[in-house]
């Protein structure tokens, strides 16, 4: 789809609509802990609003994508984030099967301006990178702190700001340990902890 051709047929469905929304994601490569439904439901919490899904019906191109974030309400606007800056997630952003769908961005700004949204964001890894969409969009790039985990300790310790260092010597000193799971239950167990 491109700009000022016909529009897609979506809808915005609460998230609780959409089950199961952890298993159906599975399947999809930009697939993050920020796309499953504990950490929508922490977001919608924290922020005063509601998870929820973009789905489309047509263009078929379309259709098997899905588009998670949290609407809000500022004053008398309603607004779309996947994410909204300040909600300490790195992205979020559309689910789809291979390349990037024509007009996927412009699709859902149909959707949510139907839908009666007037101003959304979002944090992609893969979106935003065409001609066509920088014709008609606004895009940032930010940078976000890697360091490769697979490299000796001195290396990773070496590429750490000294702030961060000091940070994680207090946090052992405190006994704090970190754990690396696959398991989504430690989501509930870091959502129990911070909504405390």
């Amino acid at each position: 789809m491109t700009p000022g051709g016909p529009a897609p047929r979506g809808e915005l469905v609460p998230l609780d609509r959409i089950e199961p929304w952890d298993r159906l994601i599975e399947a999809f490569p930009q697939k993050r802990v920020f796309h499953e439904a504990v950490w929508l439901r922490f977001i919608a919490s924290e922020q005063g609003g509601s998870p929820c899904v973009l789905r489309w019906s047509e263009p078929r191109s379309l259709a098997d994508g899905l588009w998670a974030g949290v609407g809000v309400r500022k004053g008398p606007l309603r607004i779309f984030g996947s994410p909204l800056r300040g909600w300490g997630t790195v992205a979020m952003g559309p689910l789809y099967h291979g390349s990037d769908p024509p007009g996927l961005i412009a699709a859902a700004e149909s959707t949510l301006r139907n839908e009666g949204i007037r101003h959304w964001e979002f944090v992609s890894e893969t979106l935003g990178t065409s001609p066509e969409e920088k014709k008609h969009y606004r895009f940032e790039s930010s940078d976000t702190h890697r360091i490769a985990l697979n490299a000796e300790e001195e290396v990773m310790w070496a590429g750490l700001q000294q702030r961060c260092r000091t940070a994680i010597r207090k946090a052992a000193k405190n006994g704090l340990a970190a754990q690396r799971s696959t398991d989504p239950a430690f989501l509930d167990s870091f959502y129990a902890l911070v909504a405390a």
